[in-house]
């Protein structure tokens, strides 16, 4: 098997490089880090668990949206935070669910989701 270089595969890699990474959580805000092939605005949103055991209850508590930096010519890194929409927290004990959607360029379409974790 013969190396090929990077500049030959990247078109054949996924959007995402690394992450989405839990950077930070506090009461009142959730950051989470992102490394992407390509640039995007990236929208994070959180959202409760019905009984904080992991089913997903419809509306987000916290919301944040942040574009992606250029660190190389295929590398652009993010960490968003989402903060309280009205005046909700979170609850130490609980478990909580994320969502990531992206916005961008022609490469991939705009909406394209990050499951739930």
């Amino acid at each position: 098997m013969s190396w090929t270089p990077l500049s030959h595969r990247i078109h054949h890699l996924p959007l995402i490089l690394a992450g989405p990474i839990l950077r930070r959580t506090e009461s009142r805000a959730v950051t989470v880090w992102l490394a992407l092939k390509a640039p995007r605005k990236v929208e994070l949103k959180v959202y409760s668990t019905e009984g904080g055991i992991g089913e997903i209850v419809d509306r987000p508590l916290l919301q944040g949206a942040r574009s992606t930096v250029q660190l190389g010519k295929y590398l652009h890194v993010v960490a968003v935070t989402a903060k309280p929409i009205n005046s909700n927290v979170l609850t130490s004990g609980q478990i909580y669910a994320y969502d990531i959607e992206f916005a961008g360029n022609r490469e991939s379409p705009s909406g394209v989701a990050v499951p739930r974790k």
